[in-house]
């Protein structure tokens, strides 16, 4: 905390009193005494010089114990603004100001930026409770991160973007340090899930979709997502998916003959899948719910890991003999199953 916050509106609402002053005043020096470049800035600074010396000293008094990284960068955006309107006005008397004001909010921001950076660094993940939720660090961070893209947007700025990169790659090293402390990979992916897509949720519901730090998360959610959804068809049905991959890596290779030995192997598995595929469905779909805080992610993984089982199942069939597949329980059936656990399910 501030122990003399930047106050955001008593900074706005006293540049822009100077902004509409100074501009005033600008104007009529160069009318009243007919000048114009330096010489009208010569007579404005006489007139206004002391005012903005002691502007400038009250921003310095206040940034000296300022920790609020927002704050300083949506002043610096003010500055940006009110220059804009300056110049619009056809008054370049305060760019110097302007200027020097950014010469004083700028190091203390990058200094208070890189303290949080490092102190994301320094977090020692076995310090922190096990548990398999978003972290209250990511949260802090998504909100930090959508925050300082969104003032950005209209403002871009490289020493901005290279600070939120350096702070992404730390929240990305720390999710995956927190990440490790779980014993399981199956632990370990939901955790990455659960953390990734609060951090996309944050950035896409407050910043352009677009932005390269939601693409970031977008594609670290997606690789996991996809890690997770083998994790979890494996305990009811890694069987089949195996002998789909070992079959048709023997066909690609043209390993007719011991393709042809995997018949004994092919029933047994297809007696196994009748046996218990209703209730390896309806425990996956319970692990799933479970294990995610958000309804809207949990539904999402349930229907890539349902949609994944189909796809394995179609390509199981294909690989199976005549005999193996009258005994097969007909697709139909398990996507009429399957309906029942998401309406809006498009198979």
């Amino acid at each position: 905390m501030c122990t003399q916050p930047l106050k955001k509106a008593l900074f706005r609402s006293e540049q822009y009193a100077l902004v509409d002053n100074a501009c005033r005043e600008y104007l009529f020096v160069t009318e009243f005494f007919m000048v114009r470049g330096s010489q009208a800035q010569e007579l404005f600074n006489q007139i206004m010089g002391r005012t903005l010396s002691l502007l400038i000293k009250n921003v310095e008094t206040y940034i000296q114990d300022c920790f609020d990284c927002i704050a300083m960068f949506l002043c610096i955006h003010l500055i940006l603004r009110y220059q804009l309107m300056c110049h619009k006005r056809c008054v370049p008397a305060l760019d110097k100001y302007w200027d020097s004001l950014q010469a004083v909010i700028w190091p203390r921001l990058e200094v208070i930026f890189r303290t949080n950076i490092q102190s994301v660094r320094d977090c020692d993940p076995t310090k922190f409770t096990r548990e398999m939720g978003p972290h209250y660090i990511t949260r802090r961070y998504a909100e930090f991160s959508a925050a300082i893209v969104g003032i950005s947007e209209h403002f871009p700025n490289e020493l901005m973007s290279r600070l939120l990169l350096e702070l992404q790659n730390e929240v990305e090293c720390f999710i995956l340090r927190m990440a490790a402390i779980f014993p399981s990979r199956k632990e370990q992916l939901i955790y990455l899930i659960n953390n990734y897509d609060l951090v996309l949720g944050v950035l896409m519901e407050r910043t352009r979709d677009n932005s390269k730090e939601a693409e970031a998360f977008r594609e670290q959610l997606t690789a996991r997502s996809g890690e997770y959804v083998e994790e979890i068809l494996a305990p009811h049905f890694g069987g089949i998916i195996q002998f789909v991959k070992e079959c048709e890596l023997m066909l690609e290779k043209e390993q007719t003959e011991e393709f042809r030995r995997q018949e004994r192997r092919s029933l047994a598995l297809v007696a196994n899948f009748t046996a218990n595929w209703k209730t390896a469905l309806e425990e996956i779909n319970k692990e799933v719910l479970l294990s995610f805080p958000s309804l809207v992610t949990g539904q999402t993984l349930l229907q890539l890991a349902l949609t994944s089982l189909l796809q394995y199942y179609h390509r199981f069939h294909k690989l199976l003999t005549p005999n193996a597949r009258t005994q097969l329980v007909n697709i139909h059936v398990i996507k009429m199953f399957i309906k029942k656990y998401s309406g809006s399910f498009n198979l």
